[in-house]
């Protein structure tokens, strides 16, 4: 994938400044490991130097945090990347160091920091397009958790609440049926006999009257 050749070129140009810049022993020994992929000597190589007076602590941290990287513990590299973060460095190391925090966080699937980190970079170095494809790699990732989270969330409904939901339900089809009252005095029962029987004497004048009556039906031209 892309982003990880991002990666890997970052840092390995990272451990090659640092070596340039720096000339202790130390630090060169701990560049030629990493670069050999000796990464758990080279962490070792560079602690050492941390330990020396005459060290550039912010570029052993840096290569440091690149070794622990490489070794599959982001975790520990994130504890040297962000120490530097408060530091007075240079536009171009910082885009670079936020860059690789967004990496360490993209291996821990902490996708909504490393969105937050990735922007940091570009906002320091806006011509940067791996770290911009890096971003917008973050945000689909990130986008796919959510939906996945709201997925489960609704699988994983409480027992409880669907039976209410279910009594809810069962409340409303019960409010909805007719009542039957079965009791009927015998006053009401007359009343409504002699009110059907002078409703069907009605219905029978009326239907005499209609058949006197034929109707005369006229076309429309």
């Amino acid at each position: 994938m892309r982003n990880l050749i991002c990666i890997t070129s970052l840092l390995f140009c990272s451990v090659i400044q640092a070596a340039a810049q720096n000339p202790n022993a130390l630090m060169r020994e701990g560049m030629l490991s990493y670069k050999k992929g000796e990464y758990a000597k080279s962490i070792e190589q560079y602690k050492s130097a941390l330990g020396k007076k005459d060290a550039d602590r912010t570029i052993a941290n840096y290569n440091l945090g690149a070794a622990y990287y490489k070794a599959g513990k982001p975790d520990s590299a994130l504890l040297y990347w962000q120490s530097l973060a408060s530091e007075g460095l240079d536009k171009d190391l910082q885009a670079r160091l936020w860059h690789n925090i967004g990496n360490s966080f993209v291996k821990q699937k902490n996708f909504e920091k490393a969105e937050d980190a990735y922007k940091r970079a570009l906002k320091l170095n806006p011509n940067d397009e791996d770290t911009r494809y890096n971003l917008a790699y973050s945000q689909r990732r990130l986008q796919q958790q959510q939906q996945q989270k709201q997925e489960q969330e609704k699988q994983q409904q409480p027992k409880d609440q669907k039976e209410e939901e279910k009594k809810e339900e069962d409340k409303d089809k019960k409010e909805e049926q007719p009542q039957n009252n079965d009791k009927m005095s015998k006053e009401e029962a007359e009343r409504m006999l002699r009110a059907m029987d002078n409703k069907e004497k009605n219905l029978h004048g009326r239907k005499k009257e209609a058949e006197g009556t034929p109707s005369n039906p006229q076309k429309d031209w």
